[in-house]
């Protein structure tokens, strides 16, 4: 019975709602944690949330765990969620469509073909331009970069150097502290040296003692003064870095602004600042259209490098005519009489350059043709394009469409929550169509229900408080032993830690004896470096506290001495060298001046001889390589003029040609445009549909919600009914446990017993009635009274009566009033002396 009542004890301290996993539980989980009807609550939240908040007998790890499968209308509600957010999901998707196809009508709008734009745009001085632009940029971005390297490393430094500073400034503040202690300390102790001296009158021995004291104290003061002495050098050191630093980065802030200002000036950007974000950002902006259109000039350039190598192709060809030109005058010079032949010959190349001119002219017709014929192709792209832009003007309105279509979704979605709210009014509460106020209605719903609960755990606790007095006892038992045994722990763990900080403090004199012998062995060496570097009387004057300091200084001299001594010997022996070298040059120079005047001296003398024969043939043949030269210029010119109008045929073709490649791209994008329309049309059905399910779930869980709350009253009032029906039983067992215990006590009393004194056991009641049957056997009626009294009584008192005499090894006997009674039995307890007849008792 005991175990019985502790476990409802402990059921009844943490008691779960009536319906646990249900409805009401898992909305008010939700209003907890989570907004209702949102994105958030799904499953792992859910069971993260649902396992935090049950109470440990619900949890799976206790082991009177009870899963409870989810209700329908809880799986309704989560089906409904869900599909609430594939719904969002699907409509974010939708705008992020529609605004891309937005963002493609843009740069359509942006292209024009005009063929003087095109011209101007492959300009010389335009590309001159646009090049020198794109050297300064990219010039300026590398110093721009640099500069901005430079600034990050100067913070860096700075902001390290601030820290040493801080460090060193701490420390000093803590010396100056320790001083400020030393210095209390020696005054403390003079104090009590002159109270000794007073007390005790051995002023000869006090003293000495005082100044041995006072000596180790000035000692350690004076150390203390090098010391800080030292932070402080060291201070100005870091703060002179500091300063050099921010000087740098001033500087570094000039040049940028400097640079900045240079840009804006080349950009034409007009009132530009360099402390202005935006006019930084413009400025930014600017560079990156620059170097935009630098990429674009590079692919132009492209082209126009492969079409100057087919135009030094041409140019190649016309100079291999020109030199077979050149070399047919040659073979005129030599061959005199034959002038009159190719003056002939001349003219029939002449004509036949006629004809091909005429030639080259037809083709420039044919080719004007073909430029009219691609230009009415043009024309006839533009219209389609048209066309087109109509049709995308046609989507882009159904995007509208679906837009509206969404925005009438977000309607019928705030119809479904006044719905809600609608079915959760009360006539105490009215609840307007706003998700915090369904949530708050919700939550006292189940606060209503957690009140009726407490109540129903209040009355089962006053039940249960009887019980619990003596677990209490055993339990304080308990822990009192408990707490000796921690007492006992925590008294070896103490033990324990001593022994380790006597272990830590010998190690720590050990580290301190060697940290001596390490600074002895130092300052030895650092003496025989000074012996060594014969610096031994600034060593005097230094100090050990400069001596590494003068010791660096003077390894460094002897350093700059020897490379000073090194490069003026190299430089001497590079300029006997060069000497020698230029003396070597002037005279190969003067040998090959006298080779010349010898060369030219023999020459001249050989013109000499033949000048006189020549010179006629020389200058006929200057006439008329004149008239020939200029017959070659005037057809260069006419071929120069012949290449410039292919060449613009050439870049007419390449226009057309690109034109056609951008109405295919053109088209191929509408394509897709066109596909991804249909996709969006189709989203658009399928969400159509699903508004529609979610309007008819709507209701059915509206339904379905009133019908739950309708049976969780009805179980409320049955639980309510079904708690006072046990109460009645549960005070009726009362009142009939305390009159069977009155009962027991009379008897007891009246056979002789002393109840108060004494726990008497039931089997001893039992002997002395049996031995008062025995004793009066006339008095029938009294003995089947006494028989008809014990069958009323309860299975407890009868079991407990069955367990004596089973243990006692009493035989059983029948029930009637004149059944044949055995030996007469003794009714008083036996003595401790005496054995025991186990077939008796």
């Amino acid at each position: 019975m005991n175990s019985y009542l502790r476990g409802r004890e402990l059921l009844d301290s943490e008691l779960p709602s009536i319906r646990r996993g249900g409805l009401l539980d898992s909305s008010v989980g939700r209003s907890r944690g989570v907004s209702f009807l949102d994105e958030a609550p799904f499953t792992e939240d859910r069971q993260r949330y649902a396992h935090a908040t049950a109470p440990p007998y619900a949890r799976p790890g206790s082991p009177t765990y009870y899963p409870r499968p989810p209700s329908p209308t809880q799986k309704h509600m989560l089906e409904l969620q869900d599909q609430v957010k594939l719904f969002k999901d699907e409509l974010g998707k939708k705008d992020r469509l529609i605004m891309q196809l937005t963002s493609l009508e843009n740069p359509r709008q942006r292209v024009s073909y005009d063929a003087s734009k095109i011209e101007e745009f492959y300009s010389s001085d335009r590309l001159s331009a646009t090049a020198a632009a794109k050297s300064d940029v990219a010039r300026l971005q590398v110093k721009v970069e640099g500069l901005q390297a430079q600034l990050r490393e100067m913070q860096a430094q700075l902001e390290a150097r601030e820290d040493k500073i801080r460090e060193l400034k701490l420390q000093a503040e803590t010396a100056r502290e320790s001083e400020g202690k030393q210095v209390a300390l020696v005054h403390s102790l003079r104090q009590k040296l002159c109270e000794y001296e007073a007390t005790h009158g051995s002023l000869e021995g006090a003293a000495n003692r005082s100044g041995v004291a006072i000596q180790t104290l000035q000692r350690d003061n004076k150390e203390s003064q090098e010391r800080i002495v030292e932070l402080e050098s060291r201070l100005r050191t870091h703060l002179a870095e500091r300063e050099a630093a921010e000087q740098e980065l001033d500087v570094a802030s000039k040049k940028l602004n400097d640079i900045t200002c240079r840009l804006s000036s080349y950009l034409n950007l007009d009132g530009f600042s360099s402390s202005d974000l935006a006019s930084t950002e413009i400025l930014l902006q600017q560079i990156k259209d620059v170097v935009q259109e630098c990429a674009i000039f590079k692919g132009k350039e492209v082209t126009l490098k492969e079409h100057l190598l087919s135009a030094e192709a041409e140019n190649k060809a016309s100079r291999e005519t020109i030199m077979r030109l050149v070399n047919e005058s040659e073979r005129e010079k030599k061959f005199s009489s034959r002038n009159t032949l190719e003056v002939d010959n001349l003219r029939l190349e002449r004509d036949n350059a006629e004809a091909k001119q005429r030639d080259l002219q037809r083709e420039i017709d044919s080719l004007n043709e073909r430029l009219e014929a691609s230009q009415r192709a043009w024309t006839a792209t533009k219209r389609e394009l048209a066309q087109y832009e109509g049709r995308y003007t046609h989507l882009d309105r159904e995007a509208h469409n679906q837009s509206i279509v969404a925005q009438n979704a977000e309607t019928q979605y705030r119809n479904m929550k006044e719905t809600l709210a609608r079915m959760l009014c009360d006539d105490l509460y009215k609840v307007e169509p706003y998700e915090e106020q369904i949530r708050e209605h919700i939550q006292r719903l189940q606060v209503a229900l957690r009140e009726k609960t407490a109540h129903t755990s209040l009355l089962e606790s006053k039940l249960a408080s009887v019980t619990e007095q003596l677990s209490r006892q055993a339990d304080m038992q308990r822990a009192a032993e408990r707490r000796a045994k921690k007492l006992e722990v925590d008294i070896m763990d103490y033990e324990e830690r001593f022994k380790n900080f006597d272990t830590d403090l010998c190690t720590r004199d050990v580290l301190q004896d060697r940290l001596k012998c390490d600074k002895d062995r130092y300052l030895r060496i650092l003496e025989e470096l000074m012996r060594v570097m014969h610096m031994d009387p600034l060593a005097r004057d230094v100090g050990f506290d400069m001596m590494c300091d003068t010791i660096v200084a003077r390894a460094a001299q002897l350093q700059k001495l020897e490379t000073d001594s090194l490069v003026d010997r190299k430089t001497h022996i590079y300029n006997l060298q060069r000497k020698l070298k230029s003396l070597k040059e002037q005279l190969e120079s003067k040998d090959l001046h006298l080779e010349m005047l010898r060369k030219k001296v023999s020459t001249l003398e050989d013109s000499l001889a033949n000048r006189s024969s020549l010179e006629r043939e020389k200058d006929d043949e200057f006439v008329r390589n004149r008239k020939l030269t200029k017959l070659v210029e005037r057809y260069k010119r006419e071929l120069g003029d012949m290449h410039a109008t292919v060449r613009e045929l050439k870049a007419r073709l390449l226009e057309s040609s690109e034109i056609k490649n951008e109405s295919y791209e053109k088209d191929k994008i509408i394509e897709a445009m066109e596909s991804r329309v249909g996709q969006l049309e189709h989203v658009n059905e399928k969400q159509a549909r699903k508004i529609a399910g979610l309007q008819g779930e709507v209701q059915t869980t509206g339904h379905s919600l009133a019908e739950k709350r309708q049976t969780a009253n009805n179980t409320i009032h049955a639980l309510s009914s079904e708690l006072r029906t046990t109460k009645g039983a549960l005070g009726e067992i009362s009142k009939r446990e305390r009159q069977l215990l009155d009962f027991r006590q009379v008897i007891a009393r009246m056979l002789g017993l002393d109840v108060n004194s004494l726990a008497v056991p039931d089997y001893e009641i039992i002997a002395r009635l049996e031995k008062l049957i025995l004793a009066n056997k006339s008095n029938v009626a009294t003995v089947v009274a006494l028989d008809t009294a014990l069958d009323d009584m309860e299975d407890g008192f009868r079991a407990g009566y069955e367990d004596a005499s089973r243990v006692l090894g009493a035989v059983p006997r029948a029930r009637s009033p004149m059944r044949r009674m055995g030996p007469p039995v003794r009714s008083r307890s036996l003595s401790p002396r005496r054995k025991r007849d186990k077939r008796v008792y």
